[in-house]
């Protein structure tokens, strides 16, 4: 059972510290879509377009060990929400019930916390998961397993909060969470101002190699060669296909290698003019990838990254970006070969997902939680399409990772779980609480989940692991800046002109890198 704490209000004077420190945690709270965090879907390509991709909603699946030779029950329910920021009211509510309810801890909880390594000690974590789900049980399941081990460290979790707003005002307060799973994106903020600690030490001290973990997942947690976060899980773009569509059209299955130089945007865009019947049948969803904020993913798929975080440079004004931009807008507007946003709603109806229509052809998924049954007919999992040189980057990846508080007084005893959660049969169980198909490890850390989700869909899982191995993170590495939630207020009204007609890629594109190079290392 959890054990979650009444908490004091916080003071004047700790409230007033938590908004010198929070900065944009606010608006950093709309980029859950580009974290696969709780309840958010793929990103259409185009503003106004409801094409859902799946929610990263945790599935029902154990984590135990026995996990590895059982199958999984059915998904008992699956959620669809846009993959749209979240709204100013949600997060004034969020805000709202963080600074009252778990302000500050209680004397039991300041107690355990501050008690030295190896007496008993009670670590503290705050997560946004909702208390009682199936994800909250696979934590604490999994953190039980590590104090059969470790029997003087427990785990305990606040659920149903905003971790990062829990986070800052704990530190502000004097009574610091041990640590927190980032599922929102910038966190370069709580680096500088010292909320997060370092782990580079802890690694070298501990002799565990980065190349532990895919090499992006670390990139995605550093800073000035300095790691702030063990990742933990990761949201990987992958592409869903309708079986049956494709062999009643004669058409070959799309393939599941990232590197197979045959599956092109050119290709992609014939198959999904052969999958579309007027308006009765679509070759493609509109559903193109996990996020896409300002347009920061469009040039992928074409080589491009959006930004180039070695160069600290934006690269939206390069012509592979606006050639991957272009191509998105005619897929919709030229080639008609995705709904618009009524189409996909009658095609929808009560399902949860237009691609459980059975009208789609191609439709780009990040995490799974349909009512399988509700789906009628055969699909499959392919990688994604690409047209650029060297790795297929096509899409997003997004890992989640663990960040220790930098003024916790159990750092040693933090260090230990998550030490223990490098190795993969303990680290592979957690993205079952995230509701992922993959874990960073790369040495068989992704083996249990992958078996689990195998059993579970009845569809091979593995385009989502090969994807993992190249795809960079969201918004191509700018997302932990934590300037970028103002920077994409700017983006977003000329991308929706661009998305409108009102203005071409190429001229967005220069604007959009000189919003980006002007504004992205100024305070956030």
């Amino acid at each position: 059972m959890l054990n979650k704490r009444s908490l004091h209000a916080a003071t004047r004077r700790t409230l007033l510290r938590y908004a010198v420190l929070s900065g944009a945690a606010g608006a950093s709270a709309a980029l859950l879509a580009a974290c696969g965090g709780t309840a958010t879907t793929a990103a259409p390509t185009a503003a106004g377009s409801s094409a859902a991709a799946s929610s990263t909603a945790p599935v029902s699946a154990a984590t135990s060990s026995a996990a590895a030779s059982s199958s999984v029950s059915t998904v008992a329910a699956s959620v669809s929400s846009s993959s749209a920021p979240v709204s100013s009211s949600q997060t004034a509510a969020s805000t709202s019930a963080a600074s009252t309810s778990v302000a500050s801890s209680s004397a039991a909880t300041a107690a355990a916390s501050s008690a030295p390594a190896g007496k008993g000690v009670t670590l503290q974590q705050a997560s946004r998961l909702t208390g009682g789900s199936d994800a909250i049980q696979y934590a604490q399941t999994l953190y039980a397993d590590f104090n059969k081990e470790s029997p003087n460290i427990k785990v305990e979790l606040t659920p149903g909060v905003d971790p990062q707003q829990i986070m800052l005002t704990r530190h502000a307060g004097g009574s610091p969470l041990d640590f927190v799973e980032n599922d929102w994106g910038t966190w370069s903020n709580l680096a500088s101002k010292q909320v997060v600690g370092e782990l580079t030490p802890y690694f070298s001290q501990a002799k565990i190699p980065l190349s532990t973990f895919a090499p992006e997942a670390v990139n995605n947690y550093s800073l000035q060669n300095k790691v702030y976060g063990l990742p933990v899980s990761m949201s990987v773009d992958a592409l869903a296909y309708n079986v049956d569509l494709f062999d009643a059209n004669g058409i070959p299955h799309p393939p599941v290698d990232p590197q197979d130089t045959t599956w092109t945007m050119e290709k992609f865009q014939e198959i999904a003019q052969k999958l579309t019947k007027g308006t009765d049948q679509f070759g493609f969803s509109g559903s193109a990838n996990g996020y896409d904020g300002g347009g920061c993913t469009d040039g992928t798929y074409f080589g491009m990254p959006s930004w180039d975080d070695a160069a600290q440079k934006s690269r939206f004004d390069t012509p592979e970006w606006a050639k991957g931009a272009q191509y998105w807008l005619d897929l919709r507007t030229k080639y008609k070969v995705q709904p618009n946003s009524d189409q996909s709603k009658q095609l929808r109806s009560s399902l949860s997902d237009v691609f459980l229509s059975n009208k789609i052809g191609l439709h780009v998924v990040y995490a799974i939680s349909w009512k399988l049954d509700q789906i009628h007919f055969k699909w499959g999992l392919a990688t994604m399409p690409y047209s650029g040189q060297g790795n297929n980057i096509s899409g997003r990846m997004y890992p989640h990772g663990l960040h220790m508080e930098a003024s916790s007084p159990n750092k040693d005893d933090v260090w230990s779980l998550f030490q223990w959660l490098t190795k993969p049969a303990n680290g592979g169980r957690y993205p079952f609480i995230t509701g992922h198909s993959v874990s960073p490890i790369l040495n068989g850390g992704s083996d249990l989940v992958q078996k689990t989700r195998q059993d579970q869909w009845g569809v091979d899982p593995k385009a989502f692991v090969l994807m993992s191995r190249t795809l960079l993170p969201s918004g191509t590495g700018i997302l932990k800046y934590s300037n970028w939630p103002n920077v994409l207020k700017q983006l977003t009204q000329p991308y929706a002109d661009v998305q409108a007609g009102k203005t071409t890629p190429d001229d967005y594109g220069r604007q959009a890198a000189k919003i980006v190079n002007d504004n992205i290392f100024q305070a956030g």
